[in-house]
This record gives structure tokens, C-alpha cells and sequence, in this order.
């Protein structure tokens, strides 16, 4: 039996959905992308916005995903592209103006405050603003596939994926040069779920979501398996990018996160992690975290989810 199958075995309860996949709350606002990668479409990402913790970036987004009207024109997410992708750690997309992570819009005319850093990057599946420093909120948004807690304080949590990180994680494997995908990845349609039957009518993908929304505090099951990496996801041009090329304890971690993906469509949310399968991989392990920061110029330089100027 392979390791991580008997891993799950020993480890896995029947059931602790409840704990670490709690379902989506009608209270907040629900949104979704279909995407596709090339001329092929791949699936719908359905999230999430933490709307009364985070009501003004919640609203750019939820009316980007909607199509905002100015002066007679319709701004939005659709036709769009996710311009940045760094294996073990992001997806980057949402500049609406050039496609290429310069852009700069807001439904509020120009760049916002950040609004408050209460959740962090703890979990793969969260939705957090890219920006070009404080208060430079605009269109440009990341989704994360693995923790990403240097992060914090920095970059505005405002949401989560609930379905589709199947979908995601589809996006972070197109092969990539200096970050940016060498296929067209395309939100080729995307909106917002106005009522629970739309959603529950909805072509979305099937996969069951792998993520929580959290606070600060994180999962232990993820702070146990994973190393923090210093990439950061850019938006902008002309700044060093880390490139989060995963080895060590971050290759076990997308092997213990690519089998929970295939149980979880195999089985539903029985199949999930807890802190004590967690532990095992990690002490399995035995690796210390790595630095997966690039030396330039004899410095380490990281990169952060900037806009460009």
C-alpha cells in the first residue's frame, strides 16, 4: 500500500468536515469564474467574499465579477486572464486594463485602503488583494495554493474558494516561463450567484473544496506539513520575482495535497487531513524548512503581490 494511503488509513476519522470544511455561508456574497486554459475550458472556481468583515474590498469584487458599468462601458473579470502562476504558492490574475499585471482599476475610482488584515494566508483556496504597496487595492487579485503567512499584514484576506480548487490547481500546473503561463488561462465567463438556487443550479465543478475560512490562526494539519517560501505574487513589472519552486518538505506537501484532492472527489469530505496525519508526514519528513529565496546580487530578494506603475 502506497505510504500516504496507509497514512490516511491510520489517521483519517470517518468524518471531520465540520472542522475543516465548514460549507459556504448564504450570508456571505457568492461568486464564480469559468476558466479555460488554451481553447479548452477546465471548470468553474466558486467563491466566497467575507463580506461583513471586509465590505468595501468584498463589493470591487463581487461587482468585477458582475461587470461595473462607467460611462457607459462595462469593466470586469470576464474576458480577463491569470497573468502569473508560481507552483506551491499562487495564481494571480484581475488586471482588466492590459492583461499583463500593470492595470489598475476599482469600482471606487482609483486605488483603495486596505480594509483590515484580520485573516491570513494560512490555507490554500483563500482570495486576497494584490496590490503595489499600502492602500493600493485595486482589480488584481491572487488565489493561494499552499500557506503563505509572510503574506499577512501585507495583503488584504477577503475571501475563499468553496468549490472548484480542482480548477485552481488545473491553473498553477500550466507550464510557465519567469512566472507567466505559456497558455492563454482565460476567465471566460464569470458572475455573481444572486440567490441559493442559482447556485445550486449552477455547472460548477465537483470537486470538493480542500479549504477553510480562518482567521490568523491556521489549520495545524498545513502549519505541520509545509515550509513558508518567500515568493510573493507580483503584480507589476520591473521587481524580482521568487519563482517557489517546491522541493523538501513543499514536494511531500503537494504529494499529501494532490491525494487528498483525488479522495476527496473519490469520496466526498470524509476524506480529510487532521493535525495527527499531518504530524506524521512532517516527522516522515525529517527535512528542515528551505529558503527558497533567490540570491541577487548576493542579497536574498523576494517577491510581493504588487501593481505595476
Amino acid at each position: 500500500m502506497p505510504f500516504m494511503d496507509k497514512l490516511k488509513k491510520a489517521f483519517i476519522p470517518p468524518d471531520v468536515k465540520s472542522q475543516y470544511a465548514p460549507p459556504p455561508d448564504a450570508n456571505r456574497s457568492q461568486v464564480w469564474m469559468d476558466i479555460t486554459i488554451g481553447d479548452r475550458p477546465v471548470g468553474r472556481i466558486e467563491m466566497e467574499l467575507f463580506d461583513k468583515a471586509l465590505p468595501k474590498t468584498s463589493a470591487n469584487f463581487r461587482e468585477l465579477c458582475r461587470g461595473h458599468e462607467q460611462n457607459g462601458k462595462v469593466m470586469g473579470y470576464k474576458g480577463s486572464i491569470f497573468h502569473r502562476v508560481i507552483q506551491d504558492f499562487m495564481i494571480q490574475g484581475g488586471d482588466i486594463i492590459h492583461n499583463n499585471g500593470t492595470g489598475m482599476y476599482s469600482i471606487y475610482g482609483g486605488p483603495f485602503p486596505d480594509e483590515d488584515f484580520k485573516f491570513g494566508h494560512d490555507i490554500p483556496g483563500l482570495l486576497s488583494m494584490a496590490n503595489s504597496g499600502p492602500n493600493t487595492n485595486g482589480c488584481q487579485f491572487f488565489i493561494t495554493v499552499a500557506p503563505a503567512e509572510y503574506l499577512n499584514g501585507k495583503h488584504v484576506v477577503f475571501g475563499r474558494v468553496t468549490k472548484g480548487m480542482d480548477v485552481v490547481r488545473a491553473v498553477e500546473e500550466v507550464e510557465a516561463q519567469n512566472d507567466r503561463p505559456l497558455q492563454v488561462v482565460r476567465v471566460a465567463a464569470c458572475g455573481v450567484f444572486e440567490t441559493a438556487t442559482d447556485k445550486d443550479s449552477s455547472t460548477s465543478s465537483t470537486s470538493a473544496t480542500d479549504v477553510q475560512a480562518s482567521g490568523t490562526a491556521a489549520p495545524e494539519q498545513f502549519h505541520d506539513a509545509v515550509e513558508q517560501t518567500d515568493a510573493v505574487p507580483i503584480q507589476g513589472q520591473g521587481q524580482e520575482q521568487g519563482q517557489g519552486q517546491g522541493h523538501g518538505l513543499k514536494a511531500l506537501y503537494r504529494r499529501f495535497s494532490r491525494s487528498l484532492d483525488n479522495d476527496h472527489k473519490e469520496h466526498g469530505n470524509e476524506a480529510r487531513t487532521t493535525p495527527a496525519l499531518a504530524g506524521a508526514v512532517h516527522d516522515f519528513a525529517g527535512t528542515s524548512p528551505v529558503d527558497h529565496r533567490r540570491e541577487v546580487d548576493g542579497k536574498l530578494a523576494t517577491s510581493s503581490p504588487t501593481t505595476g506603475t
